[in-house]
């Protein structure tokens, strides 16, 4: 059964990028620029953000002090190993391929949009299971969105803490993903799997986020009905 949620956490990180990442420019262009009170104080970066001509927003990034912007591990999470079996951990050419599009990346920054190039990095370093540069990344890109407009960081953000053990401070990052973008399904059902499956005994918080996740899918959705029969095996 967790086998199955780990499999689960981590094909939506993988599939995140290619999937949310045209949902984060279509947010980044039209999402209302209204800010929204973080349930964690993120540290504020010191990249200078413009707008383009065409709405777009980029920053011109600074070197900046890893205590000015990494997200903080909520207290009593204990992070065992960054280090996990990435499915392009071959030491041959897939490892090689995803080092180059590392690079590739690395060299736009500062050129282009930051966001969405913090989320591929952090995805790549995912994909070769460095959490350290994973978590260095989205803890950038979280910082970089000041004004709270998209989820797809802290969604990110919780997955990875997941990934590493990391329970309480994976809450706090898919409370504020949901939190943010409540219409978005993913981020509503990464809140229910993680509160089901590593939070069962908080009726309250389970309940709320079943109440939040039915408010989008409906009350009688298969895999909600499904999550609270397992839900209830734990209790």
């Amino acid at each position: 059964m967790l086998c199955s949620l780990h499999m689960s956490r981590t094909r939506l990180f993988l599939g995140i990028g290619a999937l949310l990442a045209l949902i984060a420019v279509v947010v980044w262009l039209s999402f209302p620029r209204t800010a929204v009170s973080p349930s964690v104080s993120a540290p504020m970066p010191a990249e200078t953000l413009t707008a383009t001509s065409s709405g777009a927003v980029t920053a011109t990034a600074s070197p900046l002090k890893p205590s000015a912007y990494l997200f903080p591990i909520a207290q009593g999470d204990v992070i065992a190993s960054w280090n996990y079996a990435g499915y392009l951990n071959d030491n041959g050419p897939l490892e090689a391929g995803a080092l180059k599009q590392i690079a590739e990346l690395k060299s736009q920054l500062g050129k282009d949009n930051d966001y969405m190039l913090y989320i591929s990095l952090a995805q790549e370093y995912d994909h070769l299971g460095d959490g350290k540069s994973a978590y260095e990344y989205l803890s950038r890109d979280i910082a970089l969105d000041t004004k709270k407009t998209t989820g797809v960081g802290w969604n990110n953000m919780g997955v990875l803490m997941e990934k590493l053990g990391a329970y309480h401070t994976a809450r706090i990052a898919h409370a504020e993903a949901v939190k943010i973008q409540p219409d978005i399904s993913a981020f509503q059902m990464s809140m229910v799997e993680l509160m089901v499956y590593h939070f069962p005994k908080d009726t309250a918080g389970v309940e709320k986020a079943f109440k939040d996740a039915e408010s989008l899918f409906g009350a009688s959705d298969p895999v909600l009905l499904d999550l609270r029969k397992r839900w209830q095996t734990f209790l």
